[in-house]
């Protein structure tokens, strides 16, 4: 029967898996904003409690979310149809791949390693897809030379800036020349650019094919209420509103989002701890003669020997990281979100009586 024919060809296709675990182990495999304190969102939960009433429940959303497009936009100091509100950043990213659903050579081109929701979404709507991988360096990564690469046959580019799993923060000049070159869509990935203390702003202002995927999952500390947003042309945003459902956040989202936004400061002071603790671990670890790549981000790649049994014996004693050897760019690599410093000295002190081991 059809219906069987395609499903089997669907289930054919790769689809993003990762390890249920709770909140009672050591969540490193997440990059979280593990610094914010209790406070940050007691704050929130009391400012929704106090606000939150029966209209919130009973009737459906504002269409688009206008009110948060208004203050994000305020935020940003952009303008409000530069925005378009999202279920999560991945959301984004699966809308921005479906900008070119009609296209009849759909093509996706990635700089390896990176992310892996991109290539899994544009698998799932066959497109054909090209990797390239970054210049590795003993302890960094780095976009290719522009002159040898071809981007002009690609209906989207997707760069992740700062780099997930790499950690690596590329040079803005060295994105406006692939932009430059593309005559397709550019999605800049940049959920963790404020670790980097770096905006692509000037980018989407300047260029109108370029979409720009945030969230509020990572710095903001609020991956719970799966909310993210895209920056880009306002015909951009006209046109994924044939792709999106209208109501796609609740109310309360937007009363977490008003709240924190308020609270900023609690932010900022927790990118100072995070970006501390980087370099105390990067020290640890070359302590340990462990390579580690350098990182703009809340989270670093480091590499070992017999990187899926070591994963597996800090499974065992509750800290959950990324393994992230079965990606041929990242052989023997884990990656670690960044947490409190107690944590961080627990997981070295294990590592080192796992190392001894093998």
């Amino acid at each position: 029967m059809k219906y069987k024919q395609t499903l089997s060809k669907i289930l054919k296709i790769p689809f993003y898996e990762e390890p249920n675990v709770s909140t009672t182990v050591y969540r490193l495999h997440f990059n979280e904003n593990l610094l914010l304190p209790d406070e940050y969102y007691q704050e929130i939960i009391n400012y929704v409690f106090s606000k939150i009433s029966n209209s919130y429940l009973r009737y459906y959303t504002e269409p688009y979310n206008l009110s948060i497009c208004e203050l994000i936009a305020n935020f940003h100091k952009i303008e409000p149809d530069m925005i378009f509100i999202t279920s999560g950043g991945d959301e984004g990213i699966k809308l921005s791949l479906e900008l070119t659903i009609h296209d009849d050579n759909k093509s996706l081109l990635v700089f390896e390693p990176t992310y892996s929701i991109p290539k899994l979404f544009a698998k799932s709507l066959d497109f054909k897809i090209s990797k390239i991988p970054l210049v590795e360096y003993f302890d960094n990564f780095d976009l290719p030379d522009i002159e040898s690469t071809d981007f002009k046959n690609h209906s989207i580019v997707y760069i992740c800036n700062p780099n997930n799993p790499t950690g690596t923060l590329f040079k803005i000049d060295k994105i406006r020349e692939i932009i430059e070159n593309t005559t397709g869509f550019v999605i800049i990935d940049c959920v963790y650019e404020e670790f980097a203390n770096i905006s692509h702003l000037d980018l989407v202002k300047k260029y109108e094919n370029v979409i720009l995927v945030k969230s509020f999952s990572k710095v903001w500390g609020l991956a719970g209420i799966r909310v993210g947003y895209l920056i880009t042309h306002p015909d951009i945003v006209k046109a994924l509103k044939r792709f999106s459902l209208p109501h796609n956040i609740t109310y309360i989202n937007y009363l977490i989002i008003e709240k924190a936004i308020e609270l900023w400061s609690y932010i900022e002071n927790s990118i100072k701890q995070i970006n501390k603790l980087r370099q105390y671990l990067m020290n640890k670890f070359n302590e340990l003669e462990i390579r580690c790549y350098k990182s703009w981000t809340n989270f670093i790649l480091f590499k070992v020997e017999n990187a899926h049994e070591i994963y597996k014996k800090l499974y065992e004693r509750g800290f959950i990281l990324r393994y992230l050897g079965d990606n041929p760019y990242c052989r023997n690599c884990l990656r670690i979100t960044i947490a409190k410093i107690e944590i961080l000295d627990n997981f070295i002190t294990i590592l080192q009586t796992i190392l001894k081991s093998f």
